[in-house]
């Protein structure tokens, strides 16, 4: 077993939960049986939940992270599911949350009409509960339940069925880290902007009195409130899918070597970040106290959550800009992080970017370029010319001089989706909803529709143009 395996990343799990009554194991259809061993660790955001797995099968023992990003659905999840060794399941359960109970539970999967069910029994302090869970392939799906089931009722999203982090911890570990701000140090800062919006919300007309102004109302809403609400969601949802602990792209595993890949293991990278204001999302990344390489995977992370983001809302029809920059900030309170790197970013996007692209900053190049001056071991710098080579392959200069971010790029490309079928669709949806774009501005927005045909330049000239008939 490789260290490390990922075995699902990007991977957005959809399931429905029922309280069943007891079930006779030998009316099951042919299913897999697995003993898991189950540990949640602490996380500094509520809506992350963090696990360890010992789960036995068939007589092999596998060791896993897991992290699942909760969404404001019940339903949906994002998760992301790591083979580990045994070392380091042992060094992560140090972390453990001490407000959670560990689980114990005998878990049967198994095929029935077609869909996937897991029937979990519990051990413990809620010895004999019986949770019937079935994965669906889309939220709305009917589900055709088991008929050797009896089914209480159905539990999705009743918190007493869920073993997440609780109150208590979170304010804890806030309390922590909330004792670390009004401290002056060095970030990179990411701002993204919808674009649009202004204009937008200038089309709500006053308090709707009649039925056609209701449903105009209604519509107007969508575009607007509906829109920055998707936008929120998906930064979250990118934010947590992008490996953030150990992980190492492909591209770098095949360099690295086991020394190399110890010191990746032992190490933790500085969080990413993010926070809303009106139509606008910052991403940031504190680098106080860091040293070597780590600070440079965290990068790459942000510029590759950029990247899948402005791809994929191309693909839903939205357009966005937005400019990454470094600098000294403090965070004054909770949630307002001030200072250079924010002034930067904002200059840029706001002045510089102009249509959809991400626009990164000199001082960006500057930081980069300052690791190669650093002292330290062989191994480390191994380590550091790999990932600021890495990092600098996802910059390019635009057609006007300006660097900005090659979300296009072929390795980028491949560590977006599992499979080459996904990544089709979104760049068929994206080169669609251009073209759409550009023929809706043609007479209305000369200067816009330019800049569509210059992101149409860029999508051509990576080979990513798909024509839609």
């Amino acid at each position: 077993m490789k260290a490390g395996l990922v075995v699902a990343d990007n991977f957005i799990e959809i399931e429905r939960k029922f309280l069943i009554s007891d079930v006779d194991p030998s009316m099951l259809p042919d299913h897999r049986e697995t003993i898991i061993e189950q540990t949640s660790l602490l996380s500094r955001d509520g809506n992350l939940d963090r696990r360890v797995r010992k789960e036995n099968c068939r007589g092999e023992t596998r060791y896993y992270l897991v992290e699942k990003y909760l969404t404001s659905k019940p339903s949906i999840g994002f998760k992301r599911k790591e083979q580990i060794g045994k070392r380091r399941f042992e060094r992560l359960k140090i972390s453990k949350d001490p407000n959670v109970e560990n689980v114990r539970k005998l878990r049967w999967e198994f095929l029935w009409n077609s869909n996937r069910f897991r029937i979990d029994k519990y051990d413990g302090p809620v010895a004999g509960l019986l949770i019937l869970e079935a994965v669906l392939h889309n939220e709305n799906d009917k589900v055709a339940l088991p008929g050797f089931c009896e089914v209480i009722r159905e539990v999705t999203g009743d918190t007493q069925y869920y073993w997440h982090r609780t109150d208590k911890a979170l304010g804890k570990s806030e309390t922590a880290l909330n004792a670390k701000k009004n401290k002056a140090s060095f970030y990179i800062v990411a701002l993204v902007d919808l674009l649009g919006q202004g204009a937008a919300l200038e089309r709500f007309a006053g308090i709707p009195k009649t039925v056609k102004d209701k449903k105009t109302f209604s519509r107007i809403a969508q575009e607007t409130f509906g829109t920055v609400e998707r936008f929120r969601e998906r930064i979250r949802l990118l934010n947590h899918a992008v490996p953030r602990f150990h992980g190492v792209p492909d591209q770098l595993r095949l360099k690295l070597n086991a020394a190399q890949l110890r010191i990746v293991e032992r190490s933790l990278e500085p969080v990413i970040g993010y926070q809303f204001f009106t139509d606008l999302a910052m991403l940031k990344i504190n680098l106080g106290g860091q040293k070597g390489y780590r600070p440079l995977s965290s990068l790459y992370g942000l510029l590759r959550q950029l990247g899948l983001l402005i791809l994929t809302q191309f693909a839903e029809g939205i357009l966005i800009r937005g400019a990454v920059d470094v600098g000294i900030c403090a965070e004054l309170n909770e949630a307002d992080l001030y200072g250079q790197a924010v002034g930067r970013a904002y200059k840029l996007e706001s002045q510089v970017a102009i249509y959809p692209r991400i626009v990164i900053g000199k001082h960006v190049v500057d930081y980069l370029a300052s690791f190669a001056g650093l002292r330290s071991s062989e191994n480390e710098k191994a380590l550091i010319h790999s990932y600021t080579d890495l990092v600098n392959s996802c910059l390019r200069q635009d057609m006007d001089g300006v660097t900005v971010l090659s979300y296009l790029d072929p390795f980028f490309r491949r560590s977006y989706f599992e499979d080459e079928d996904s990544l089709r669709y979104v760049l068929r949806s994206a080169c669609r909803n251009i073209q759409r774009q550009s023929m809706l501005c043609a007479q209305e927005d000369e200067q816009l529709r330019g800049r569509l045909e210059e992101v149409e330049g860029y999508f051509r000239r990576e080979g990513c143009w798909i024509e839609n008939k």
